[in-house]
């Protein structure tokens, strides 16, 4: 078992080193290069952002070599195979839309899964591509007439009474009770387009969406776990 918020850079290592070699998609394929870069980055992020922020960089960091090794090697083998063409995804399922909707990834109970709710409604119904204008977002830019938009009416309702842009950090930490659950920080062009990455591997490392102190939560993971990714 591993704790993020206090395993060492040589346990998560090795943990990468069986990750890597192991992860395949549903049909027991292995991905598409641009996918496997994706998840390391995407993991990177996961350590390194609050509650954990661990300031460490498993591409480049000494003491993730070993398992940066599996990374190159696995790349490589590939390439040879000729699979390093980068392939469209097709439409999401409505099986896999619903295995996020109920996923702790989008729990509006939380403030992370709040935010990521609002934020996948929002490119799912207004098909904003990608990163272009989620920056330029304000509380001000929607107009809410339908009752069964409650995530987004309770999305705004937590944001602070000041809050300029749309899209902010959610706080550290969230007390029951409390009316506000962002910070002022608004998120940045790079989170934001992360936001999908970031969602799924919230999917399989729920712990990091709890609104508690850091103290009450168990934030452990599996290698099993992680082979699901």
């Amino acid at each position: 078992m591993v704790e993020f918020g206090t395993v060492s850079k040589p346990e998560l290592n090795s943990l990468l080193r069986q990750f890597y070699g192991s992860v395949r998609n549903t049909k027991g394929q292995q991905y598409a290069i641009s996918t496997y870069v994706g998840l390391r980055a995407g993991i990177n992020r996961f350590v390194n952002d609050p509650p954990y922020s661990r300031a460490w960089c498993l591409m480049k960091d000494n003491e993730f070599t070993t398992s940066n090794n599996v990374f190159s090697g696995l790349i490589k083998s590939l390439r040879r195979a000729g699979q390093d063409k980068t392939e469209h995804h097709p439409a999401i399922t409505n099986e896999d839309l619903e295995i996020l909707r109920k996923s702790r990834a989008m729990d509006p109970n939380t403030p992370r899964g709040l935010l990521n709710k609002v934020w996948f409604d929002t490119q799912l119904h207004f098909e904003r591509r990608g990163k272009e204008g989620l920056r330029k977002l304000t509380p001000q830019s929607f107009v809410v007439k339908r009752d069964s938009a409650a995530s987004f009416e309770a999305y705004l309702s937590t944001l602070p009474e000041s809050a300029k842009a749309f899209y902010h950090h959610p706080r550290k930490s969230v007390k029951p009770g409390d009316a506000v659950w962002y910070s002022m920080e608004p998120l940045g062009v790079n989170s934001l387009g992360s936001m999908m990455t970031r969602i799924t591997v919230a999917r399989y490392f729920p712990t990091s969406l709890s609104p508690l102190p850091r103290h009450q939560l168990s934030q452990q993971i599996t290698c099993s776990t992680l082979r699901q990714l």
